[in-house]
């Protein structure tokens, strides 16, 4: 059977829908190949199907990361460790960039080597976690109030700033739709 994604099915026939959504909803739930998760979205109990083209993926991954692993082999610490700053460089102006933010390498790595006061907060916050990520310190993100605590260090100053009108007015979030 070629798996549709049960959002097709829910807008796709208005009349039967319910039906329909609720007699393939149990279909997906209850396959061999379902994997289930704690948690609900909506009034559903979450999961996803391990589908063929995600088994041939992960296949894939493993078979990349085999080669990262051999590469690495023949790496020493020091080369890892500029690999890895180099790639949280990268990763911060990437990120700043979508979100329209201007940033430099020369920002990234003052605010690593301690240089400057940098005046975007928000830039030295995130630096900062992923310094604790490279230095597999862990980042608790296990409740609600984790995530929120990182979205404050990491945004909420610079989205108030921006609008003060975007700023989460529920008890971690938004109390509706954005």
């Amino acid at each position: 059977m070629e798996y549709e994604i049960l959002e097709k099915i829910y807008y796709q026939d208005k009349t039967l829908k319910k039906e329909n959504y609720e007699k393939v909803y149990q279909e997906y739930y209850n396959s061999p190949a379902t994997v289930h998760f704690p948690f609900n979205i909506g009034n559903y109990p979450a999961f996803y199907i391990n589908t063929p083209k995600i088994t041939d993926l992960i296949s894939q991954i493993n078979k990349v990361q085999q080669n990262i692993y051999q590469f690495n082999a023949g790496l020493t610490q020091d080369v890892l460790k500029m690999f890895a700053m180099s790639c949280m460089c990268d990763e911060v102006i990437y990120s700043n960039k979508i979100e329209g933010i201007h940033s430099t390498r020369r920002d990234i790595v003052d605010i690593i080597n301690k240089n400057k006061k940098i005046t975007f907060q928000g830039l030295m916050n995130m630096v900062h976690k992923y310094q604790k990520l490279l230095e597999k310190e862990k980042i608790s993100l296990k409740t609600c109030g984790d995530i929120r605590k990182l979205y404050d260090e990491l945004v909420l100053e610079e989205v108030i700033a921006d609008n003060p009108e975007n700023a989460p007015d529920g008890v971690y979030f938004r109390k509706d739709y954005t």
